[in-house]
């Protein structure tokens, strides 16, 4: 198990990689940005990127309207 920040809030995870942590939450991710530790992270490598322990990610989803 390791602990993350997750939108400035304490998160504890068992996931390997950022694609199965998103593929966990609750988020749109066509439409949501991941940041970790303050730099965006692109999504072609939310696989290949392997969470630590003290990880601060931080989600940010865009939306539309008129």
């Amino acid at each position: 198990m390791k602990n993350i920040s997750l939108n400035d809030i304490p998160h504890q995870t068992d996931s390997d990689n950022y694609q199965t942590l998103i593929e966990t939450l609750p988020v749109d991710s066509q439409t949501t940005i991941l940041l970790l530790n303050g730099d965006v992270l692109k999504k072609e490598n939310y696989r290949i990127t392997h969470i630590n322990s003290g990880d601060k990610i931080d989600l940010i989803s865009f939306v539309g309207g008129g």
